[in-house]
């Protein structure tokens, strides 16, 4: 399994975070792929191939997801199941960006994947269409990107649009401190953020943290302990329910199977690969800090 992340138009920073182009030849053998829970929706086009997604039975039991999806925020683990020859697209939208780009709130998201072509029926299903009669990769992002520039500027920012991203910037800070930051109390705070971000303050903060936990740890794996406490959490057990509940593994297995090459934790070494790449961005650009 190959992955690339083909650059982003400098104009769509505030818009998307960052595009990951993934392929599985033929041969393969197939992938089931772990992914942590996340504050970016994202936004998946299958190019070539498809994937599995578990079904109401869970894992032991696959259905195969539609050829376009939008997987929105989400503060559970997520699992895939990739086979056969693949080349898909995902493209991780800025967590403040989402309600505008749908025109309404980003929580009818929350934990939950639609079909672009329910989303945006006649858009998608025409530039759908022209994705797949597109002779080159840089022609298909930059279809896709047009569509994405497109949708933003079709809706005119609002003022919770701004908001989200003042939201997003201060709530690493913990959900008080980004309340007193907004000069808001706690309960119009709470309304307002998951209005304009999808969930709300506690849960967002929540994912934050464990990413921006887990991204330093991929980097400096030796420093966990010091790491932890750093970002909040009050012992070891704290951080070994933390890492179950949004990745389903405790931190050090987690580790173990990343740095192993397991390669069903492929997207956690894409992560070390992203935070690497986010560096370079300023923080109105990465949520996990």
């Amino acid at each position: 399994m190959r992955h690339r992340l083909p650059p982003v138009p400098q104009d769509l920073w505030p818009v998307v975070t960052c595009v990951l182009v993934l392929e599985l030849e033929t041969g393969e053998p197939s992938v089931i792929s772990h992914l942590p829970a996340s504050l970016h929706t994202i936004l998946t086009v299958m190019l070539e191939g498809g994937i599995d997604m578990p079904g109401d039975a869970g894992a032991s039991s696959w259905s195969p997801a539609p050829g376009a999806f939008v997987a929105g925020l989400s503060n559970l683990p997520l699992v895939s199941r990739q086979h056969g020859r693949i080349r898909m697209l995902s493209v991780l939208l800025q967590p403040a960006a989402v309600s505008r780009l749908l025109g309404e709130s980003a929580a009818v998201l929350h934990n939950r994947s639609f079909p672009l072509d329910a989303l945006w029926p006649q858009a998608w299903r025409q530039l759908e269409e022209r994705l797949h009669e597109a002779a080159t990769e840089v022609a298909q992002l930059d279809l896709l990107f047009g569509f994405l520039r497109a949708r933003w500027h079709r809706h005119p920012p609002r003022g919770t649009d701004r908001r989200a991203r003042e939201f997003s910037l201060h709530i690493h800070r913990g959900p008080r401190d980004a309340a007193r930051e907004a000069g808001l109390g706690t309960r119009q705070f709470t309304r307002q953020f998951t209005a304009t971000l999808g969930v709300g303050p506690k849960q967002y903060h929540r994912v934050a943290r464990f990413g921006s936990m887990l991204g330093e740890a991929l980097l400096a794996p030796d420093a966990l302990s010091s790491l932890a406490l750093a970002h909040g959490y009050f012992d070891q057990s704290h951080l070994t329910n933390e890492s179950r509940a949004l990745s389903g593994l405790p931190m050090g297995q987690l580790l173990a199977r990343i740095d192993g090459g397991d390669p069903g934790y492929w997207s956690y070494r894409v992560g070390r690969d992203m935070l690497r790449f986010a560096r370079a961005l300023s923080p109105r650009h990465w949520p996990y800090r």
